[in-house]
């Protein structure tokens, strides 16, 4: 169960739009201004759905996680932006980018539960070997890319 309730968190929101300060909020509710701050750029970026209590468990395809990852890379923004931006955790996105720096596209195939070994097991099973090679194919032109493109802005 969340800490607060969506209403609540609407009501914040409402109140600091309405021209509250967040100091002025935090003495009347007790909420950290930090806290507030973070609804407030959650609303503005996506919405009142942003303040909703998740229900289930979300899935986020293979493409939604490198579009992710590429923009954190091609673009100069926080983790904490970007996490905003695409409704997600900083922790998630980071998570996202080590596992892909170190094991590359197929860290992001297959949701990891379990011991190592039955992970790799499942990875061979679940994954054909021209799909395998079409993503690397995709990454590497990315990373090309945008290899490329940092050039340029040295040059």
């Amino acid at each position: 169960m969340s800490k607060y309730s969506s209403r609540f968190k609407a009501t914040i929101v409402s109140e600091y739009l309405a021209g509250q300060s967040s100091s002025e909020l935090n003495r009347h509710y007790h909420v950290p201004q930090r806290q507030i701050q973070k609804w407030v750029q959650m609303f503005r970026m996506n919405g009142p759905q942003a303040l909703q209590r998740r229900r289930r468990k979300r899935s986020f395809t293979l493409d939604f996680k490198l579009a992710v990852i590429n923009y954190y890379q091609t673009h100069e923004e926080s983790l904490a932006k970007v996490g905003t931006k695409f409704n997600l955790l900083p922790s998630q996105i980071d998570l996202g980018i080590r596992d892909f720096q170190s094991d590359g596209i197929e860290a992001n195939l297959i949701r990891r539960v379990g011991h190592r070994r039955c992970i790799e097991n499942n990875i061979i099973k679940n994954t054909g070997v021209i799909y395998l090679r079409k993503m690397k194919s995709i990454v590497s032109k990315k990373n090309s890319q945008r290899k490329i493109k940092n050039y340029m802005r040295l040059s």
